[in-house]
């Protein structure tokens, strides 16, 4: 998982494809625990969804663009397909529900 900015995400969402992007804090242990389960869960990811990229982004780095996509709390995922939202989870969530997530893509 590449750690992004807010110009990488413009570009991806220009490029049509699909990916999915973390929105986490460096001091949020929630955030934190959310990488080392994607960890966990990073080969069979890209086993199964070699198409689908994930980028971590910073709400620190742009506070007002992570506002744009409503980030109320982290860490939050969301996936985007031709440029449009198409899926949303919230709070920390296990590998499981991460292959879930993907699988809907």
């Amino acid at each position: 998982m590449r750690k992004v900015i807010k110009e990488d995400v413009v570009r991806n969402l220009e490029s049509n494809g699909t990916f999915v992007v973390k929105f986490e804090a460096d001091w949020c242990g929630p955030c934190r625990m959310l990488t080392e389960v994607f960890n966990g869960v990073n080969d069979e990811l890209n086993e199964q969804y070699p198409s689908i990229q994930t980028f971590r982004f910073d709400i620190d780095s742009d506070v007002e663009y992570a506002k744009s996509f409503n980030i109320r709390g982290v860490p939050v995922l969301i996936a985007f397909k031709e440029g449009k939202e198409v899926g949303r989870k919230v709070g920390l969530i296990s590998d499981k529900q991460i292959l879930d997530f993907y699988s809907t893509l």
